[in-house]
């Protein structure tokens, strides 16, 4: 032990930390799988080269049901904008371009963004335009009309509830 009461720094005691985070990960899969949350898909199709994974894991009917019923599924547009915005490196993206297996139907439609109409689209090209030439108003709550039956005196922040 050293003074400050760490294990030593060795690079076998790295190589067996990431041996445990590996075997967590693991068995956290086991048990997602044991629970019938998720399931292991598998490529068998000829597209993919010789690299190229051919196992994956993903949710089962069960799993989008129980993460729908907690309201997670209203976050996939939001991930996928985030997926597709961040910075891969080459054998990330060989990774992600790699062959997928089909989902199941349900699984599949769950996780499927839903088309923006031509309005909504028209909305967000105007805020993004003026996020690029310096405006703030993409992070800006929308106007609303201030609620009659709440009162506030003059000069006090509106509630909160004003603002939802």
């Amino acid at each position: 032990m050293s003074e400050d009461g760490l294990p030593p720094y060795t690079p076998n005691a790295m190589s067996s930390q990431r041996s445990k985070n590996t075997n967590l990960r693991g068995q956290v899969k086991d048990r997602l799988a044991d629970k019938q949350v998720m399931a292991k898909y598998k490529y068998r199709g000829d597209e993919a080269e010789r690299n190229d994974p051919r196992e994956f894991w993903g949710f089962t009917s069960y799993g989008i049901t129980l993460v729908d019923e907690y309201s997670y599924l209203r976050y996939v547009p939001v991930l996928r904008a985030l997926q597709e915005n961040l910075y891969f490196t080459e054998k990330i993206e060989r990774r992600q371009d790699a062959p997928r297996p089909d989902l199941p139907e349900d699984v599949s439609e769950a996780l499927k963004i839903p088309e923006i109409d031509d309005e909504t689209a028209a909305i967000i090209d105007d805020v993004l335009a003026a996020r690029e030439q310096g405006g703030s108003q993409l992070f800006d709550a929308p106007p609303i009309e201030p609620d009659e039956d709440v009162e506030t005196k003059d000069g006090a922040d509106r509630p909160l509830d004003e603002l939802i």
